[in-house]
C-alpha cells in the first residue's frame, strides 16, 4: 500500500529540477553574475534543462518530456506579445498562468525560506485589509443610513397624504354645506 501510495505522489510531481545539490539562489546569484534575467520562468528553463553532449561533443540542454510540455505553453504565451513589450510582470503572470498559483507562504523558483512578502512586497497586508473592510462597513452604514432617510420620508409622506385626505374631506363637507345655502347664481337663498 505505501508503495502505490508513493508512486501516485511520485507521479503527481510535475517536472523535476536537475540543479542537483546547487542551490537556486546560487543558480540565481550565477545567472545575475552573467547579466541574465532571473525571473521565475527563466529560471525554471535553467533549472530544469539536462546537460548532454550532441554529436559533435558540443554541450547542449535538453529538456525531458514534462518539462518540455510546461516549456511549450510558456512560449505559447510570451509569442502572443512582442519581445520589446515583455516586461518583469508580464513573465511572472505567464509563470502564474502555467504553473497555477504559489501555495501560502511559498514562492518557487526560490528555494527554501524565501516567502512572497520578500519577493514582492506586501501585496496583501493587514492594512489593505483592514481599509477594505472599513470601506465595505461605511458603505454598509451610509446604506442603512440611506434606508433610514428614505423609510422616515415615507412615513411623513404617508402622513401628510393621511392629512391632506382629511383636509380635503372635510374642505368637500364645507363646500358642500355651503352649496346648500348660495345657490348658482351666487345669491343667498333663505329656506
Amino acid at each position: 500500500e505505501l508503495c502505490e501510495t508513493n508512486k501516485l505522489s511520485r507521479a503527481q510531481g510535475g517536472a523535476p529540477h536537475r540543479t542537483g545539490l546547487k542551490s537556486f539562489a546560487r543558480i540565481r546569484k550565477e545567472m545575475m553574475d552573467r547579466g541574465e534575467k532571473t525571473d521565475r520562468l527563466t529560471m525554471f528553463m535553467k533549472t530544469r534543462a539536462k546537460k548532454t553532449k550532441n554529436n559533435e561533443g558540443q554541450q547542449v540542454e535538453t529538456f525531458d518530456e514534462e518539462a518540455a510540455a510546461i516549456i511549450s505553453q510558456f512560449n505559447d504565451y510570451l509569442e502572443e506579445r512582442l519581445a520589446d513589450e515583455e516586461d518583469d510582470s508580464y513573465r511572472e503572470e505567464v509563470f502564474t498562468k502555467v504553473m497555477g498559483e504559489d501555495t501560502h507562504g511559498r514562492v518557487r523558483m526560490y528555494g527554501t525560506g524565501v516567502t512572497p512578502s520578500q519577493i514582492f512586497g506586501q501585496t496583501s497586508t493587514t492594512s489593505e485589509i483592514n481599509e477594505k473592510r472599513t470601506l465595505e462597513d461605511m458603505e454598509r452604514n451610509y446604506e442603512s443610513k440611506l434606508n433610514d432617510l428614505k423609510n422616515g420620508y415615507e412615513s411623513q409622506l404617508g402622513e401628510m397624504k393621511s392629512k391632506y385626505d382629511d383636509v380635503s374631506s372635510r374642505l368637500d363637507l364645507l363646500m358642500a354645506h355651503v352649496g346648500i345655502q348660495v345657490n348658482s347664481s351666487g345669491t343667498r337663498s333663505d329656506q
